[in-house]
């Protein structure tokens, strides 16, 4: 049986996007419902290790190779032309929205340790000094929630500069930032096994999905800083909603910031030197 837990017929790229779920499987959607969901038929033993097959987007198999033994991205999967023996775990959440409102939240600690095991980059295994993780996000979908692309090189100055650390970027264009010195861009498995060190001080991100991330693999000094931009969180509602960072999906209880709205760097240097350094 093939388990398909994200689709990618589009990269979430400017020069290649959708805000159909069904071309693109958003990685916030991936991580905090399917990724969630199989983990958990794995745990109890309806998802057969031997036999199954995990399907998923281009770059996210680290997040089930730990655990799955069969592991294929969605362009794989096409080539084999398979019409059946499948179980779309997307379409579970696709065609009723009202599966995300029933997610439970568990206090099984052995389900939340499989939750939270993901395959490491090991290049990145040792570091002798403190650094930050940055998300930069540049999407044709819902780009009010993109990061403007001056204030992130603000943003890198002011860390590399005025707090003297290191930053390593991940994000789709992110390469732009990348210098031989103080900032560095990575893959989606470098940056995960990067805030799962202790040496990763804080995460900053606007509210999408590599932030997610944080609640389920992140280290245990690490501190994130949320740049809600279209101020989603300030609903009630949206507290303990699974696409929003919901509160009780914070499984590794990381210290979670949240600023609404726009956000002046002042603040953000403020905000960081009395709550983070």
């Amino acid at each position: 049986m093939y388990y398909i837990t994200g689709i990618d017929e589009a990269s979430g790229s400017v020069s290649n996007d959708s805000s159909n779920l069904r071309i693109y499987f958003e990685l916030g959607w991936e991580i905090m419902t399917t990724h969630l969901y199989v983990k958990e038929l794995l745990f109890n033993n309806i998802f057969n290790n031997e036999n199954d097959t995990i399907v998923t987007c281009d770059g996210r198999e680290f997040l089930y190779k730990e655990n799955f033994k069969n592991v294929i991205t969605w362009k794989e999967f096409k080539k084999l032309n398979i019409n059946n023996h499948t179980i779309d775990l997307c379409d579970r959440f696709i065609n009723d929205f009202t599966n995300i409102d029933k997610i439970d939240v568990t206090d099984n600690k052995e389900l939340i340790k499989l939750y939270s095991s993901f395959e490491k980059d090991y290049n990145y295994k040792s570091f002798d000094e403190n650094y930050v993780c940055l998300v930069y996000r540049n999407r044709t979908h819902d780009s009010h929630r993109n990061i403007d692309e001056n204030f992130f090189k603000e943003l890198i100055n002011l860390i590399t500069k005025y707090f003297n650390l290191k930053v390593y970027v991940v994000g789709i264009g992110g390469e732009i930032f990348e210098n031989n010195y103080d900032c560095f861009h990575v893959t989606l498995k470098q940056f995960t096994t990067l805030i799962n060190k202790k040496e990763c001080v804080f995460c900053i991100s606007s509210l999408t999905g590599p932030a997610s991330l944080t609640y389920f693999f992140g280290g245990d000094n690490l501190k994130n800083i949320i740049l809600d931009l279209e101020s989603a969180r300030s609903h009630e509602h949206m507290k303990n909603h699974p696409l929003a960072m919901g509160d009780k999906f914070n499984y590794k209880k990381i210290d979670t910031h949240f600023i609404n709205g726009t956000i002046d760097l002042n603040v953000l240097k403020t905000i960081i030197k009395q709550k983070y350094l």
